[in-house]
């Protein structure tokens, strides 16, 4: 049968659809729309951009080299395998400088990513040429990145596709798919065009698709996403006139309320330095208690023997005790000057054994406990460490390479019911927990998931601590209440009651890596579990005073870096940001006095300072000068509430409350981990006493 020919009228018509169907590549910005972002490349110097990150920055401020520019890498994970393991390079390739990822990435959730912009863009032309060198995995562009978890995705995949997607942390859902046969070694153009909850896509000008029904991440920078290798030469984003000003509008409002929040708080003000140049700082290894009676806190530094490794990593070679007057009181062993940064605790603390007044030091050292007293560092007691446990299933590795363990952790409790604490727990790094009397008697031993550091508390007012040590619950004698059977290791615990309406009374709180943020009963019924990330970091307080309750926050690390999740008292989600992306202290507060609690990031001046529970940063340390790598909170001048303490190898300043906002009438006491049994992976808590 013969086609009648076409009216002019419908060609006119597939003329018009053709044509808006297409957009060319890196067309000029039009009268009214300005180019906010560009970039080729050209100005980087070769090499990796990559930087290893390692268990280090979980808790140290390490920021990124200058040579990224205005590019952030926003997840890093240690197990790519290609050549030195790095993602992201700067190479030649076709005679100008491209943005090349190298490594071949199988899981879906261990993606490639680098962003760049701002946090409060919103409607945006998004636009960038890439060349795919591997049909293998997913290469492309992300859009309207809330954080390293949650975006947009627009990606060539195999089998010649096109696909959108929306990526809300673990849950991936493929919106559109399409045909388009693409081949490896040729350069594309990828092109979406936002504007609200619309979405317009085209790939080498073609338009491939549009929607006008998706709002789930309403604003958010711009990124590359890469699990296979893939060179990058151009980037540019476009704004029209309105939708600029609107975003400046936005941040502006942001920085204001941020402002004028910030004259609400206490002003931190620079109370005292100390001079730590002949302690041979190692990070966050630092101990608190009064050793000479004073009635002031003074601080032990410990090093770690040159050259430790493995099990033996935690060896410790010399402690060093100063005054906040920068006297040295004494030191012990060997004060080295190795320039390093470890992540481990070391197995010391500071504790006041036979209630005189003044602490004692108790530490592990060449498979022995030992106590020094505080004033002298004179050695008063030494007992062999235990005799080294079984594995446990859950467990990285074997901790039998030696007879008797290299102490891990120390943790003072009263498991006697004596009315102060004296008894200890010892453990060694992953299989097994020990309890030892006052009188450095064996009590009891357990094998488990011992994850990081204990939490101890009586919980059925015998007048004795129950251990809550990684997933298990002992009571005082050892005894198994519950145990949760977990995998992953649990890095911190707590147990309180927090307050609120829906989980009344005392419950357990688990920060527990790939296994969440957990909420527990005390007979190990869990109430709440959540994936949001890998849970490092854990602190509780009354962020948000006008909720009932205290509230959690949760801080990821080991891929998706510093994503910030604070929940309600019964675990609900409240809200999520990203500040930055480099590990936290994520320390809770006791700043203000009256019960609210902030928390530490670091004490970098435009990317830490202290934040509210609506993630506003209320307080920043702004003196020329301070310290930034290590941070805690802590009562030095003895009014209850914490003094900021920024630190690095050579300097200690602390931060104390200006006098621009009076102190509340009445101090409300909160409850706080005790100086005695301090570690990096305790759990921060600054809970209203009740």
């Amino acid at each position: 049968m013969r086609l009648a020919p076409a009216s002019p009228l419908l060609g006119l018509l597939f003329a018009l659809f053709f044509r808006l169907a297409l957009s060319a590549p890196w067309e000029p910005p039009g009268p009214d729309s300005l180019v906010v972002f560009e970039d080729d490349f050209s100005a980087y110097p070769p090499g990796a951009l990559s930087e290893t990150y390692t268990a280090v920055q979980e808790y140290h401020w390490t920021p990124k080299k200058p040579e990224w520019g205005p590019w952030i890498e926003a997840v890093y994970w240690p197990h790519w395998t290609v050549g030195d393991g790095l993602a992201w390079h700067i190479r030649e390739s076709g005679g100008k400088k491209v943005l090349f990822q190298k490594q071949e990435i199988l899981a879906e959730d261990r993606n490639a990513v680098v962003v760049t912009g701002d946090r409060f863009w919103k409607d945006y032309v998004f636009e960038v040429e890439l060349t795919p060198l591997s049909f293998e995995n997913p290469v492309g562009i992300i859009y309207r990145v809330e954080n390293s978890r949650n975006y947009y995705m627009l990606s060539l995949e195999e089998n010649h596709k096109w696909v959108w997607s929306r990526r809300i942390h673990d849950q991936w859902v493929k919106l559109k798919i399409r045909d388009f046969p693409y081949r490896t070694g040729e350069p594309h153009t990828l092109r979406v065009e936002v504007n609200d909850r619309n979405h317009t896509f085209y790939v080498d000008g073609r338009r491939m698709d549009i929607t006008r029904r998706d709002f789930h991440h309403p604003e958010g920078r711009v990124g590359l996403i890469a699990n296979s290798p893939c060179e990058y030469r151009k980037v540019r984003v476009v704004m029209s006139s309105q939708a600029y000003r609107d975003f400046q509008q936005r941040k502006k409002a942001w920085e204001l309320e941020e402002q004028q929040l910030s004259e609400k708080y206490p002003r931190p003000v620079l109370w005292k330095k100390v001079d730590l140049r002949k302690l041979a700082v190692n990070g966050r290894q630092m101990r608190w208690g009064d050793l000479d009676g004073d009635g002031r806190l003074d601080l032990v530094i410990a090093q770690r023997e040159n050259g430790a490794t493995e099990e033996h990593k935690r060896y410790i070679s010399g402690l060093t005790a100063m005054n906040l007057d920068g006297k040295i009181l004494w030191q012990w062993g060997t004060a080295d000057t190795l320039q390093e940064l470890f992540a481990t605790d070391l197995p010391y603390q500071v504790c006041d054994l036979d209630g005189d007044g003044r602490c004692e030091v108790v530490f592990s050292h060449d498979f022995k406990i030992e106590v020094l007293d505080g004033r002298t560092g004179e050695l008063l007691k030494s007992v062999p460490t235990p005799l080294h446990g079984p594995r446990h299933p859950d467990s990285f590795y074997a901790e039998d390479k030696y007879e008797r363990i290299p102490a891990g952790a120390i943790h003072f409790a009263d498991l006697a019911g004596a009315g102060r604490v004296g008894d200890f727990l010892i453990k060694d790094d992953y299989n097994n927990i020990w309890a030892y009397s006052r009188s450095f008697e064996p009590l009891w031993t357990a094998c488990l998931n011992a994850g990081h550091y204990p939490y101890v508390a009586d919980i059925d007012g015998d007048g004795r601590d129950e251990v809550l040590q990684g997933y298990t619950l002992f009571d005082d004698n050892g005894s198994v209440i519950f145990d949760l059977g977990m995998q992953d290791h649990a890095d911190a615990a707590f147990i309180g009651a927090l307050g609120g309406d829906c989980f009344p009374g005392l419950h357990a709180y688990f920060c527990a890596g790939e296994e969440g943020v957990i909420v527990t009963d005390m007979q190990g019924k869990v109430r709440y579990k959540e994936i949001l990330g890998h849970a490092q970091r854990m602190a509780i307080g009354d962020f948000r005073p006008e909720l009932p309750g205290c509230e959690l926050a949760s801080v990821t690390y080991w891929g998706e870096h510093n994503i910030i999740t604070l929940h309600a008292s019964d675990g609900r989600e409240l809200a999520e940001y990203q500040p930055h992306f480099i590990g936290s202290t994520l320390a809770a507060v006791d700043w203000v006095g009256d019960g609210t609690a902030l928390l530490l990031l670091s004490g970098d001046e435009k990317q830490g300072g202290m934040l509210d529970g609506y993630g506003r940063r209320v307080a920043r340390f702004t003196d020329p000068g301070h310290s930034v790598l290590c941070c805690d909170a802590i009562d030095l001048t003895g009014d209850s509430r914490d003094e900021v303490l920024l630190w690095d190898r050579d300097k200690l300043w602390i931060y104390t409350q200006g006098t621009n906002v009076a102190p509340p009438s009445t101090i409300v006491k909160l409850r706080k981990m005790p100086l005695h049994s301090r570690s990096n992976y305790q759990m921060y808590v600054a809970v209203p006493e009740r």
